[in-house]
């Protein structure tokens, strides 16, 4: 093992261990064999297999195609597919703009015999580069490399590079792949980002007036220890239920049952207490799953609540055991009530479920009715939905198609299911990598999960589920009287502080952009090239500076970052992923260079403006709930 290769090996243990282990037990000269001409960068690659060399003239080729690649030099994260001979590669890694460079690779041996060549120890402990070998390139894998420093505002001006025309040639159908799944990436965050900040509002709202219910109910922490066996079922209200019912009252006492909300009132029909029962959306009217469910049957149930949601909900849960859990937003954490959060990053029950499931380390998910997906005959629910087996239809919602249960074909969905289809792919990656928990889709039926196992319920059950030993309930013991008070008195500190720190964000960004309206006042009527002109050099050094200052006091404020930024994020991730089409483009003329500047300038008129109007609404409703709150 030579110098560099062992340098750029250790380099990847702490982040790429699999990695690692693939290169370990790689052979060289098996597919590939590298030549070599007088120039450093006249390197070739020749496959054994297609019997045919990578490039025709390997310094021409990559001269070339860094020639077409400039108009990208001010793009701080760049996604190329291909190591190829290292060259284009280790070229883009010298850009002083550029924070991330992704590369994926088919071929393990090429990434050996790259790391054999070029030490890259530096740009990979940086984190300025990532080496990925793929050979099945998965969404989760996309969304946490577009979520890195930021990249998805950069969603406008994302490309995916084809190292030469070898890769073209022999694996387009794996780029058009790699590239679907970025792609479905920039759009699931975005989409997650939200576009109402009503929404958001509402949501700190009703998490603010949920605090002394939270801190006087057992923690998510408490409930985490407690499972109480190995195996979960997860009970959804897809058409596909009713079908499973049967065998899931047989096997109820011998699993821990996590009913989605929508599900409780069916449950009880069929004479089927869960264990956990998971609730998450802000609306008053999921609190009628409650309404139409018996008293006498809450009894005993976990209800597992997000902190956000409606006071009705709290209201028609009390008589089981309430936790209340922070979803991971940043208002929730800046309370620093850790022991209650923060799980929750997908959209729906369920996706809360599995959160929570893999967060109690149990060692095999089963899923029901999770359909996710129209049935054959059109019907969105299970028959006993009580807001119909037909509530959500494609005249109303439209359709999407997605690859179905079993591969069979595609199947019809909805584009809110298809987001909490890819929020249960993340949610099983990570059980599966970190918990080394089997999540297995017993639906038979509705969309594929990608990273389940698919199985039907009665073979699942013959396979995972042992009846020799009866479940017993899960207890949970609730906070002290002193663990109440500290956390109250915490709870009002820092409420004081973001009151004050309030104040000094709002006259920030309203300073800048009144500046910014004064200037742009006399242009209200004016065309493109009259604006252009109207703004001098000095003018353009003046709110450059004005602006990069506000931007900087705003953005690193640990207040903006702690409390605002999640309920803010749809406009920001609107206005950024705009302003990075000014701020990256390469300038081919000062005319360019200035019409770019302007125009970043200017987008900031409106941007502060929009950010002062949502941080003073939100905050204003804080205040109000802050006055009525009655503390147990």
């Amino acid at each position: 093992m030579n110098d560099i290769f062992s340098k750029n090996l250790e380099a990847l243990e702490s982040n790429f261990p699999d990695l690692v282990n693939k290169l370990k037990s790689c052979e060289a000269n098996t597919k590939f064999d590298i030549y070599s001409g007088e120039n450093p960068i006249d390197l070739n690659i020749f496959d054994k297999e297609k019997q045919t060399l990578f490039f025709d003239h390997p310094a021409q080729s990559v001269t070339r195609k860094l020639d077409t690649l400039s108009k990208l030099a001010y793009q701080p994260f760049l996604y190329l597919y291909g190591v190829a001979n290292g060259i284009l590669l280790t070229s883009l890694l010298t850009s002083e703009k550029l924070r991330r460079l992704v590369v994926l690779e088919p071929e393990i041996e090429l990434i050996y015999i790259f790391l054999n060549l070029f030490d890259v120890t530096q740009e990979i402990n940086s984190k300025k580069l990532t080496i990925i070998h793929h050979t099945n390139f998965l969404f989760h894998e996309a969304v946490s490399l577009i979520t890195f420093d930021n990249a998805r505002v950069y969603a406008k001006v994302y490309q995916l590079i084809e190292n030469c025309n070898y890769y073209h040639k022999y694996h387009d159908e794996n780029i058009a792949a790699v590239n679907k799944q970025f792609t479905s990436a920039f759009h699931h965050a975005y989409m997650l980002a939200g576009n109402d900040i009503v929404d958001s509002i509402v949501g700190v709202k009703q998490t603010i007036a949920s605090l002394p219910i939270m801190i006087s109910s057992p923690s998510l922490l408490t409930l985490s220890k407690n499972k109480n066996t190995d195996i979960a079922v997860i009970v959804a209200t897809g058409p596909s239920l009713t079908k499973q019912i049967p065998l899931l009252k047989k096997i109820a006492p011998y699993v821990t049952i996590f009913a989605v909300d929508a599900s409780l009132p069916m449950l009880e029909k069929e004479g089927i207490k869960p264990d956990v029962c998971t609730s998450i959306e802000r609306v008053e009217r999921t609190s009628e799953f409650f309404l139409n469910t018996s008293a006498e049957f809450k009894k005993d149930i976990i209800f597992a609540l997000a902190s956000l949601q409606h006071e009705k909900t709290f209201e028609r849960t009390a008589e089981g055991t309430q936790v209340l859990i922070h979803r991971p937003f940043d208002y929730n954490r800046y309370f620093e009530l850790d022991q209650s959060g923060y799980i929750g990053s997908g959209q729906s029950c369920a996706n809360l479920a599995h959160e929570l499931i893999f967060n109690m380390y149990y060692k095999t998910c089963l899923l029901i009715g999770q359909d996710l997906a129209y049935a054959r005959d059109g019907k969105s629910h299970t028959s006993g939905h009580i807001f119909g087996d037909d509530e959500i239809t494609e005249s109303k919602y439209g359709f999407e198609e997605v690859e179905a249960y079993g591969g069979e074909g595609l199947i019809r969905t909805t584009y809110i299911w298809r987001s909490f289809l890819k929020s249960y792919e993340q949610s099983v990656a990570h059980f599966n990598k970190t918990c080394h928990g089997t999540t297995v889709n017993c639906t038979e039926g509705g969309a594929r999960i990608t990273g389940t196992v698919e199985m039907s319920f009665e073979d699942a059950v013959e396979k995972y589920v042992s009846q020799d030993v009866v479940k017993k309930p899960i207890e949970l013991v609730y906070p002290t009287k002193e663990e109440k008070e500290n956390d109250q008195k915490k709870i009002i500190e820092f409420y004081e502080k973001l009151r004050d720190e309030t104040i000094k964000i709002e006259n920030i960004l309203n300073k800048t952009f009144l500046k910014l309206a004064d200037k742009m006042l006399p242009l209200e009527h004016a065309n493109e090239e009259e604006v252009l002109k109207a703004f001098t050099e000095g003018d353009v050094i003046t709110f450059l500076t004005q602006i990069n200052v506000s931007r900087d006091a705003v953005f690193k404020s640990k207040i903006f970052s702690s409390f605002y930024h999640d309920s803010v994020q749809s406009v920001l991730i609107n206005s950024e992923s705009q302003m990075v089409t000014y701020s990256s483009a390469v300038n081919e003329t000062q005319e360019e260079k200035h019409k770019n500047t302007v125009m970043w300038i200017i987008a900031h008129k409106q941007l502060f403006f929009t950010l002062s109007g949502q941080i003073h609404g939100i905050f204003e409703k804080v205040e109000e709930e802050f006055e009525k709150i009655k503390w147990r």
